[in-house]
């Protein structure tokens, strides 16, 4: 499935229009690998490939796969939202301020669903909260926020449930307004269970 999802990659450098055409064939969740479901979502991959590739180029196309990709990112498990802080990059790209919003409307939203899985009761997250995948994606959709507004990172900390997370995103959007990198948290995001831990790294937008 992966080569798949290369393979629309690479067409879209010369024929966005038709990679866009067979990503929407592509499935929205991982294939089953000896019984178990690929943590990510073909589809969600291709999609935002198609839009990064477009944009300078064929802007209706990338914009075409940005609203395909705001069909399908209610489906997508916490897991499979590897890629999605790019989307209000991405329409900003193709001068599309009314989808910038709408899309750290979606980020906000996929946080709240990782926050969900960070404090599960069951097998909650117990790394250093200010590395939990939640609390980075709210501090990317911040960022992203404050270039277009200062009072859209202001409602979306004001939203915030958690007084600690909230504090390390009024430093993220500090910094934001300074112009300067993320420094409020570590670069790698941890998550750390019961039976097992994984750590990877933070882009930094």
């Amino acid at each position: 499935m992966q080569n798949r999802v290369e393979d629309v990659l690479t067409k879209a450098d010369a024929d966005p229009a038709g990679a866009l055409a067979t990503a929407l064939t592509l499935p929205v969740h991982g294939m089953p690998v000896q019984g178990i479901f690929e943590p990510s979502s073909p589809r969600s991959d291709a999609l935002l490939g198609i839009a990064e590739k477009a944009a300078a180029k064929k802007p209706s196309v990338s914009e075409s796969a940005l609203d395909e990709f705001s069909t399908i990112q209610d489906q997508l498990t916490p897991q499979e939202m590897t890629g999605i802080d790019r989307l209000p990059e991405l329409y900003l790209k193709i001068g599309n301020v009314d989808g910038a919003k709408e899309a750290i409307d979606i980020l906000v939203k996929a946080a709240g669903k990782l926050y969900e899985h960070d404090t599960d009761t069951e097998d909650p997250n117990a790394a250093f909260k200010g590395s939990w995948p939640s609390t980075d994606l709210w501090g990317k959709a911040i960022r992203a926020a404050a270039k277009i507004s200062p009072a859209l990172p202001e409602g979306i900390i004001a939203g915030l449930q958690d007084a600690e997370i909230a504090v390390f995103e009024k430093v993220a959007f500090a910094t934001a307004l300074l112009g300067g990198a993320k420094i409020d948290a570590p670069d790698l995001i941890g998550d750390c269970r019961k039976h097992g831990a994984s750590f990877r790294s933070s882009s930094r937008r």
